[in-house]
């Protein structure tokens, strides 16, 4: 998974920065707002 998510990253950072920093942008929000639920999803799961 990690390999495949660096090939990605590489390609985009080959197709130029205005795509690659988009993309490393909604990447970065993605894994905050995983990082927000898995604390709430805990909760709920076992309270």
């Amino acid at each position: 998974m990690a390999l495949a998510a660096m090939i990605i990253a590489g390609a985009l950072n080959a197709r130029g920065a205005a795509l690659s920093g988009r993309f490393q942008f909604y990447a970065c929000v993605i894994m905050m707002a995983a990082v927000a639920i898995i604390p709430v999803w805990t909760a709920v799961l076992y309270l």
